[in-house]
């Protein structure tokens, strides 16, 4: 959200697939990664990882780059500077719903983000990827306001 906000993208779709269910060309190269290294009982470094990985057989060879320490960004304290740390439903705001029909924005609970340019500072979320049904969270980038439909 924060890379809409700041006009680095018009619109950014982020999906979260079931998990053993995407049987995608990655998915088979990460299995043949992980039965590679299952042939060692020890491994201590992460250049000895990276030695075992580009052992692997595969058709295609892999690519490995460590990044740079300045290159890591510390989620944890980045993100308070912007965000609240939790996001009430907009349907469920106000006196009038009663606290146990209140909806808490919960990231584990959908499949689907979507950021849009045209709607700063908004969320789509969906229960699954592409559905119908459809839940706007909102999340004020500066004034760290954060509620979710």
């Amino acid at each position: 959200m924060a890379l809409v906000s700041q006009d680095k993208f018009q619109t950014i779709n982020q999906y979260f697939p079931i998990r053993g269910y995407s049987f995608l060309p990655c998915d088979r190269d990460f299995s043949v990664v992980k039965r590679g290294l299952k042939k060692f009982d020890h491994t201590y470094t992460l250049d000895e990882y990276r030695k075992r990985i580009l052992e692997c057989p595969q058709k295609q060879k892999f690519s490995i780059k460590f990044p740079k320490t300045e290159d890591i960004i510390d989620f944890k304290q980045w993100w308070p500077k912007y965000y609240k740390k939790t996001c009430l439903s907009t349907e469920s705001q106000g006196r009038g719903i009663r606290k146990d029909l209140k909806v808490l924005f919960k990231i584990n609970q959908f499949m689907h983000f979507t950021y849009s340019s045209n709607t700063p500072n908004k969320v789509t979320a969906r229960d699954f990827i592409e559905g119908l049904s459809s839940h706007t969270s909102f999340s004020n980038f500066k004034r760290k306001m954060c509620t979710f439909a």
